[in-house]
C-alpha cells in the first residue's frame, strides 16, 4: 500500500498535480479504512466522498467484522469525520457524504452542455448539489466540531468540473446493513452510550452485539456490504477519446465515446430489481453505455455477480483488482472471469497496476 500510494503521489507530481482533487472510500471494511487512511496521511484532498451510513448501521458493520472498542478502526465507526481529520499529516478540504438511493429519488440529470475552457482560477471549481442533513445526522459527534465541513450530496446529485467532467455515485439502499424499527428502538440507548461514553465503551458495544445476534441470528448471511458504485466521465456525451496510452493491452479505446470509467468497490450487480435499478440510476445521458471501463466488483467475487453480466455492459476493459493465488479467496472466481472474458480482462495485485493516460 505505501509503495502504490508513492508511485501514484510520483505520478501525479510529474504532471505537475500537488494534490487529490477527490478521493472516495467505497465501503467501511476494516481494511479499507487501515488503507485509506494511509492516503490521507501521506496527500493533500481537496474533497472525501463517502456513503453516509447512521452511527447504528456503522456498529454493525463493526461487529460483523469483529472490530473491538481497542481496535484503532473503531474511532472510524464511531466518527468518521473525526477520525480521518485528526490523522497525522493529513490535509482533507471538505468531506462530502452521500445519501442512500430511494424509490422516490428524482433520476440524475443528464450531464450540463460542455462551455468553453474556464478562465481565471487555476484551481477549477467542483461544484454539486446540496442537500439537508438526514434524520437523526444531528447526533453524530462530527456535529460538534469547528472544523467538520461537512456536506451532504442531494440524492441523484453529481459532483462536477464546469464544464468537462463528472462524477455520479450511487448508493444501493439493498445493501444496507439491517437494523428493522424494533431493533432500533431496543439499540439506541446502547449507541448513544458507546459514542458519548468511552470508559463503558467495550462492554456497551458486547451488549450491542448480542442484541443483534438475538434479532438476527449470528450467520454472515446476515452480513450487507453497503458499497458505493461510482461514474467518472466527460459532461459532453459526444466527446471521443483522441488518443491513450496504457501499460496494459485494452479494447478499442481510441476514437470511441466508451471511455468513461464506473467504479464498483465491493458492490454487488444481482440479476432482477438490483441490476435494473442500477441500470435506471445511470441510464441518463447515456453514461452507463459510455462506462466502457469497469472495475469488476469485489475483486470478481462469484457472490457480487449475475450471469451474463459481462454481456451486459459490454466494457472495453474489465479490471480485476484480485490475488488468484490467495489461498482464502482466489479471486477472480472462474464464472466471473469467463463471462468477461471477451470484454478485456485486466488483473491489477501488488506488483502489477493499469495506467492509462488520454485526452478527449
Amino acid at each position: 500500500m505505501a509503495d502504490a500510494i508513492a508511485s501514484c503521489n510520483f505520478r501525479r507530481s510529474a504532471l505537475g498535480f500537488n494534490r487529490l482533487d477527490l478521493a472516495v472510500l467505497s465501503h467501511f471494511d476494516r481494511d479499507h479504512i487501515s488503507g485509506f487512511s494511509r492516503l490521507v496521511q501521506t496527500s493533500r484532498i481537496r474533497m472525501i466522498l463517502l456513503p453516509y451510513l447512521t452511527p447504528l448501521q456503522r456498529l454493525v458493520l463493526a461487529l460483523q467484522q469483529g472490530v473491538s472498542a481497542d481496535d484503532a478502526e473503531f474511532g472510524f465507526y464511531i466518527d468518521p469525520v473525526g477520525y480521518l481529520r485528526a490523522l497525522d499529516g493529513g490535509d482533507i478540504g471538505e468531506i462530502v457524504f452521500v445519501l442512500a438511493s430511494g424509490p422516490d429519488d428524482e433520476l440524475p440529470p443528464p450531464p450540463i452542455e460542455p462551455g468553453p475552457d474556464l478562465e481565471g482560477p487555476e484551481e477549477p471549481p467542483i461544484k454539486f448539489p446540496e442537500d439537508t442533513p438526514p434524520e437523526g445526522s444531528q447526533d453524530e459527534l462530527f456535529c460538534a466540531q469547528d472544523n467538520a465541513n461537512v456536506r451532504y450530496l442531494k440524492r441523484g446529485g453529481t459532483i462536477s468540473v464546469p464544464f468537462d467532467w463528472e462524477f455520479l455515485p450511487y448508493n444501493d439502499p439493498s445493501m444496507l446493513p439491517k437494523a428493522t424499527k424494533r431493533f432500533q428502538l431496543a439499540a439506541s440507548k446502547l449507541v448513544q452510550d458507546i459514542l458519548t461514553v468511552p470508559t463503558t465503551r467495550s462492554a456497551t458495544l458486547d451488549k450491542l452485539k448480542k442484541l443483534y445476534d438475538a434479532h438476527f441470528g449470528k450467520s454472515s448471511k446476515n452480513r450487507n456490504i453497503i458499497s458505493l458504485f461510482l461514474y467518472s466521465g466527460p459532461v459532453n456525451q459526444s466527446a471521443v477519446l483522441l488518443w491513450h496510452s496504457s501499460n496494459r493491452p485494452l479494447g478499442s479505446l481510441a476514437g470511441s465515446t466508451r471511455f468513461s470509467q464506473m467504479y464498483t468497490g465491493d458492490g454487488t450487480l444481482g440479476a432482477g430489481k438490483q441490476f435494473a435499478d442500477f441500470e435506471k440510476h445511470y441510464r441518463p445521458g447515456s453514461r452507463l453505455a459510455r462506462a466502457g471501463i469497469l472495475q469488476v466488483m469485489h475483486h470478481g467475487a462469484e457472490g457480487n455477480w449475475h450471469s451474463g453480466l459481462g454481456s451486459l455492459l459490454k466494457p472495453e476493459a474489465s479490471i480485476f483488482s484480485s490475488d488468484p493465488d490467495h489461498k482464502g479467496y482466489a479471486h477472480p472466481h472462474a464464472a466471473v472471469l469467463r463471462d468477461f472474458w471477451s470484454f478485456h480482462p485486466v488483473q491489477v495485485d501488488g506488483s502489477q497496476g493499469l495506467h492509462l493516460l488520454g485526452a478527449f
